[in-house]
């Protein structure tokens, strides 16, 4: 007969005790694991993020280049303008506009494009300011390149360098607007795209009125030279229309680059 040793476990409790200690062993394992991959794959924290973020934004190189070439073009027009006194009226808005815009970057970064924008914009109207709208010589430039005059093939009988800027600004500006409105006002797509017209033809208005105001309020060959109506009754309303045009081009792109950005998405 096959004596059982008093000092050995019974087979049944040695089983459970190694099953006990295989289940402890692996529930280890996988909350080590799991405890790795969480640290691995966890985002970093928010304020992190967007710090980091903000910062890459701030330095790209091309609002910097755009600041930098605007600074040098506005030295160099604000060298002995044609009238001083128009120069500097002109140049109260545009002051205003770089201190927003300076204000705007460091929170809401805009595009490289929109700076692009704006600079162009920006350039001619410091151009403008600089001999008057009214008195920009483009005509004798083109002749003297060009061998081309658009006052002459146009049949323009005055100058008409303050109506491309009006329309330039609805062309060139939208961009950025749009941007600035959408950082401060999320919303959708098509909503942001009409927002931003009303206001761009808001501004044309407001900018008309004050226009009107400044050539009452400073009269005299100021107020002439601000207003730059050359004679004509309809120079606001024709200022506004083609602030207009420029716009509706401008939201026209818009629609089909985000109708192009959306059949690239679907195809791919």
């Amino acid at each position: 007969m096959t004596q059982i040793n008093a000092a050995e476990p019974p087979l049944g409790s040695t089983i459970d005790n190694h099953s006990q200690e295989a289940l402890g062993t692996g529930a280890a394992c996988a909350k080590s694991l799991a405890s790795r991959d969480l640290h691995i794959s966890s985002p970093p924290p928010p304020l992190a993020a967007s710090a980091r973020s903000s910062s890459s934004q701030q330095d790209r190189p091309w609002p910097r280049v755009c600041a930098a070439v605007f600074g040098a073009a506005w030295l160099a027009l604000a060298w002995r303008p044609l009238y001083p006194q128009d120069w500097a009226l002109e140049n109260v808005l545009s002051l205003f506009t770089a201190w927003w815009l300076l204000r705007l970057h460091r929170h809401s970064p805009l595009s490289d494009v929109a700076y692009i924008l704006l600079l162009l914009f920006g350039l001619a109207h410091e151009l403008g300011a600089h001999f008057t709208y009214a008195e920009v010589p483009y005509d004798a430039w083109s002749r003297r390149l060009l061998h081309f005059s658009p006052d002459a093939f146009f049949g323009f009988s005055r100058n008409e360098y303050d109506r491309l800027v009006h329309f330039s600004f609805g062309l060139l500006c939208f961009r950025p607007m749009r941007e600035a409105l959408t950082a401060s006002l999320p919303q959708s797509r098509s909503v942001a795209l009409a927002l931003t017209a009303a206001v761009m033809v808001a501004i044309s208005a407001l900018y008309e009125l004050l226009e009107w105001a400044a050539a009452l309020l400073f009269g005299g060959d100021l107020g002439v030279a601000y207003l730059g109506t050359q004679g004509d009754l309809w120079d606001a309303q024709k200022d506004m229309a083609l602030a207009l045009l420029g716009t509706l081009i401008a939201l026209a792109c818009s629609l089909v680059a985000a109708r192009y950005d959306r059949a690239s998405r679907l195809s791919t």
